[in-house]
């Protein structure tokens, strides 16, 4: 296991407080932690790399393990655990499949797990039409629902204990509890909720084949649903007794981190994918139809959007093809790649590894380079991919707020980049608020964690009371419009690839 790392970025030290909630962001690539006081500012913080996946899949126990011990450490700085009143955990989206003694069945699963959704999409128009309309869904997509169909067709025996349908979070909760539980924005990402009622769907669950399974109940994400036990105390420092609150996604709490519940603003949290997300008040007539809507983890809102698909992760995928361990280890050549002009040298990137998501929803596009020849270099093609990233992350944006008036506030590793963000304001072509820390979904979870520790009085008040630290950045006119026509042609290339047999 990787050894832990010191996050001198998240960390900022007062005396004058007492410790109050322990937030937890378990991620794609790695496990944070932070300790943070009644006031809203951080005590500590650890931060443990996950490593040896299997692309789409993950170990359970492992990630059980190393989330643990990513807590312990950061608990190890405190005098006195019992003074941390609640813990919550932003995870990713995924599932875990858990027999009654919350042991896994099969492999853990997380949002890039294709597997089920041509099963989903061979059903009757019908009745995939009706399942999107209770679960409040453009497309067939990744989920629960899709997984266990595949399951149910290639390995029925391996899921015969099934019990618990779960999220790696709720798993992770339930280790940490016993408490076997969701909350509403997770189990939206399944496709078996009825969202407007957020209720299990009984139309999904017979569609699925899950009838004799009980579901988690939903909970809002500041709802306590239970207490560290002592077997949960021995493996993470946390004391006996703590409340553990549901908690949520980490893309969405990301942007309640950042903004609690205001409407006039979309998020872009940019990393392996990029999450776009803006709040509101209304399920169905404010929305484009091309967005996944999920309840809000406050009572009373709605998040509206989706992930792009493979964004900053293609950007990893094609520094790794010329040589570099991923498109950070190239940060060196940054510089260089910034001198670049806009088009990279005549290439064109499509960034979508395994399919696009939010706002096309096509499982079935696939990445490309166009225009390479002997003249392009390894920055050339690294920039290709970063521009395309940009490309995807303008279409969320624009699928949102077509009118260009919302406010847009970039989050995740994209936003610790100066280049990188000019890049996207550039390419966006609208002014760009970055927050540059790393911990957008850490403030969202803690934002969580102070109203269920009963600190904040709710999710607005409680982001409010330590607004983020945001710089502006304002896109280059010349740039800008030269973007306006590489984004066109992007697009048209797009349609091309889709609309070619032969592709």
């Amino acid at each position: 296991m990787t050894a832990a790392e010191s996050a001198p970025d998240d960390r900022r030290v007062s005396d004058n407080h007492e410790v109050a909630v322990c937030a937890v962001d378990v991620g794609t690539s790695a496990v944070r932690a932070r300790l943070v006081n009644d006031c809203g500012q951080v005590i500590a913080a650890s931060r443990r790399n996950r490593s040896g996946q299997t692309p789409g899949q993950f170990d359970p126990e492992a990630l059980w393990s190393v989330t643990a011990s990513t807590v312990r450490e950061v608990i190890s700085t405190v005098p006195v655990p019992s003074s941390i009143k609640a813990v919550g955990i932003a995870g990713l989206i995924g599932t875990v499949l858990v027999d009654d003694q919350l042991r896994p069945v099969v492999a853990g699963s997380d949002w890039s797990d294709g597997r089920g959704i041509e099963l989903l999409q061979s059903r009757p128009r019908e009745a995939v039409d009706s399942l999107l309309s209770r679960t409040l869904r453009p497309a067939a997509t990744a989920s629960a629902l899709a997984l266990l169909l595949w399951l149910r067709q290639h390995q029925a025996e391996d899921i015969a204990g099934l019990r618990w349908v779960l999220s790696p979070k709720d798993y992770l909760n339930a280790r940490l509890s016993g408490a076997v539980a969701t909350d509403v924005t997770s189990a939206a990402y399944t496709l078996l909720l009825d969202v407007r009622a957020r209720m299990w769907s009984a139309f999904a669950l017979d569609f699925a084949g899950l009838r004799d399974i009980v579901m988690p109940r939903p909970h809002y994400g500041s709802d306590v649903i239970g207490q560290v036990t002592p077997a949960g105390s021995a493996e993470t420092g946390l004391a006996v007794g703590t409340l553990v609150i549901a908690g949520g996604p980490d893309g969405t709490l990301g942007a309640v981190g950042l903004i609690g519940t205001n409407t006039a603003t979309v998020v872009d949290i940019g990393g392996t994918t990029d999450m776009i997300t803006q709040f509101g008040t209304d399920e169905s007539a404010a929305i484009p139809r091309h967005a996944v809507c999920n309840p809000h983890p406050e009572p009373g809102w709605w998040a509206y959007g989706g992930p792009t698909g493979v964004t900053g992760g293609a950007a990893d995928w094609a520094a790794r093809l010329v040589g570099f361990r991923d498109a950070a280890a190239a940060g060196g050549q940054l510089a260089a790649m910034s001198s670049i002009p806009p088009g990279s040298n005549g290439l064109l990137a499509l960034p979508f590894l395994s399919g696009s998501r939010f706002p096309r929803w096509n499982a079935a596009e696939r990445a490309a380079l166009l225009g390479l020849n002997e003249t392009h270099g390894p920055m050339d093609v690294i920039r290709a991919f970063q521009e395309a990233g940009a490309f995807a992350a303008r279409e969320g944006i624009d699928e949102l707020d077509p009118a260009g008036t919302a406010k847009v506030v970039l989050a995740g590793g994209v936003a610790r980049s100066d280049a990188l963000v000019r890049l996207r304001a550039d390419i966006i072509g609208r002014p760009i608020d970055a927050y540059e820390s790393a911990d957008a979904s850490l403030r969202g979870v803690g934002v969580l964690a102070a109203v269920g520790a009963g600190l904040q009085p709710d999710v607005t008040a409680a982001a409010a009371a330590v607004p983020a630290s945001l710089t502006n950045y304002k896109p280059d006119p010349v740039r800008a419009r030269a973007y306006d026509h590489l984004y066109a042609r992007w697009m048209a290339a797009r349609k091309q690839r889709r609309h070619d047999p032969h592709r």
